[in-house]
């Protein structure tokens, strides 16, 4: 049994989100095959947990490296993450460098833990990315209801509340604008659905029942993101569970 994660690529051949989107959720076998070759998606294989009818999960992530790569897998869609050991600082310059997403971070003696996030296994991001729910938006130009000028997006804080995280402007393509603007003129309402005041003009409230995958560079003292890009849609989240992580 193999641990790993399903991935496709953008043009510079970096992991993305959005594109691998394209190929979730679709049943119909033609659009499958025409994707296949559109979208071509890769396993990346991570780790080993069960080999030879033994588990492996408790056994020192460097013996389960080397079980991994004693099986020599390879393929043209499957491959395992390549592992550095001793040169983390290296390796996040060039996550950096190539405008990746960040670094996993493992210490060699872990387990694997299902199931859980191990304080053993970190992430280190280049960039905050995480999801929030939509709770307005704007009108490309203010009138071009078919477009999106600005996702208003926010999150549940420990009391439930809706809480206002800022907007987002950028990172859609032309089926993004399509697919967005028809799924939120189906959810509108009057009243914003925030706890705190939204500071924006021609604001359209929604029903905050759609969870964005976002990514941002920071987040101010207001508890607002800065420098932020929407990534995707997170069909596998329930709005009411999305808070910061």
């Amino acid at each position: 049994m193999l641990d790993g994660e399903v991935i496709a690529l953008d043009e510079a051949e970096r992991p993305s989100f959005s594109r691998l989107q394209r190929r979730m959720h679709v049943r119909d076998m033609g659009a499958v095959r025409r994707l296949m070759g559109e979208v071509p998606v890769y396993f990346v294989i991570f780790d080993v947990l069960w080999l030879d009818g033994k588990s492996l999960i408790e056994r020192a992530w460097t013996e389960r490296r080397d079980r991994l790569e004693e099986l020599t897998l390879s393929g043209p869609a499957w491959l395992p993450s390549p592992a550095h050991i001793g040169e983390g600082a290296g390796v996040l310059g060039a996550a950096k460098q190539m405008k990746l997403e960040g670094i996993v971070a493992k210490k060699l003696d872990s387990p694997y833990r299902p199931g859980a996030r191990s304080p053993e296994w970190l992430k280190i991001k280049n960039v905050n990315d995480q999801e929030f729910v939509v709770g307005g938006w704007i009108p490309e130009a203010g009138t071009r209801t078919n477009r999106i000028g600005s996702l208003l997006i926010g999150y549940y804080d420990e009391a439930k509340r809706f809480r206002y995280a800022g907007g987002v402007g950028t990172g859609f393509n032309d089926e993004d604008h399509r697919r967005l603007s028809q799924m939120l003129q189906s959810l509108g309402q009057k009243e914003s659905p925030f706890a705190d005041p939204v500071p924006k003009r021609g604001a359209l409230f929604v029903k905050p029942k759609v969870v964005a995958q976002i990514e941002y560079r920071r987040m101010g003292p207001q508890g607002i993101i800065q420098q932020a890009a929407f990534k995707g849609l997170r069909t596998d989240k329930n709005a009411k569970d999305v808070g910061l992580t």
